[in-house]
């Protein structure tokens, strides 16, 4: 890993909250390039990460955009040599093994699974489990993106051509990426009230809505068993409190 970490993602990051945390618990001194069009944005997970210790660093979108070009990702390596470069949402190679180990775990507690439900925004985790799964088990990834193309996507980043019994719903992003409207907003709420489990809205909210849905159209056989994947991650609430804050100031 050499020196240390390198990695990025936007203001209010699931994963730059959880590796931030991480790399404080075991010592390992990482950077964070944050995608913001204010220069000093004052979030409450950035602010954790700050408290954490990680060397936070801002650019803004049109710089963002071009992080994974070569000639960026040269620049990354001179100016932060050694340091490990983690992509956006922690989608790394390596991050599939842990993937291929949490499907290791579901098979040790639960046989004869039929569909498995997972959120999806750069398909790390979705990719993991495709690898992993057995071939008689569909997995449906529910996209958190206004995109018609994330299937073909997948497909090409992660290198999925010889696997089948897979597909990505493209009509839950509920408008796109970080829109969460009122209905979504309540159906997340009502959701947590009567399961006690919290959803968050930017990705598991509109996962579990698409798994309602297809349950109510009978889309997955009645007596089918499901596994919903809840990939964590609820900085987004924080995120929605923060807007509402500034709104009403």
């Amino acid at each position: 890993m050499g020196k240390g970490i390198l990695s990025f993602g936007g203001a209010f990051s699931n994963h730059l909250h959880a590796l931030a945390y991480f790399c404080y618990i075991h010592n390992i001194p990482l950077i964070v390039l944050i995608r913001s069009y204010d220069p000093n944005p004052d979030t409450p997970t950035l602010k954790d990460i700050k408290n954490w210790g990680a060397d936070i660093q801002i650019l803004p979108p049109e710089l963002y955009r071009r992080k994974e070009d070569a000639d960026m990702v040269r620049h990354w390596n001179r100016l932060f040599p050694d340091h490990l470069i983690l992509p956006e949402g922690g989608s790394h190679r390596l991050a599939l093994q842990g993937v291929h180990t949490m499907m290791n775990e579901i098979y040790y507690e639960i046989i004869d699974v039929d569909y498995y439900i997972v959120p999806v925004g750069t398909g790390a985790t979705m990719a993991g489990m495709i690898q992993a799964r057995k071939d008689s088990e569909m997995i449906v990834g529910i996209s958190a993106l206004k995109t018609s193309q994330l299937y073909h996507h997948l497909k090409y980043r992660w290198e999925l051509d010889k696997y089948t019994n897979w597909m990505t719903a493209e009509q839950w992003h509920w408008g796109g990426y970080g829109k969460t409207p009122d209905k979504l907003i309540t159906f997340s709420n009502e959701f947590q009230s009567r399961h006690q489990i919290r959803l968050d809205p930017l990705y598991n909210g509109k996962a579990m809505y698409a798994l309602h849905q297809y349950f109510k159209y009978r889309l997955i056989p009645p007596g089918s068993k499901v596994i919903f994947i809840h990939t964590g991650g609820l900085q987004g609430w924080r995120g929605i409190r923060h807007m509402n804050q500034k709104t009403q100031k």
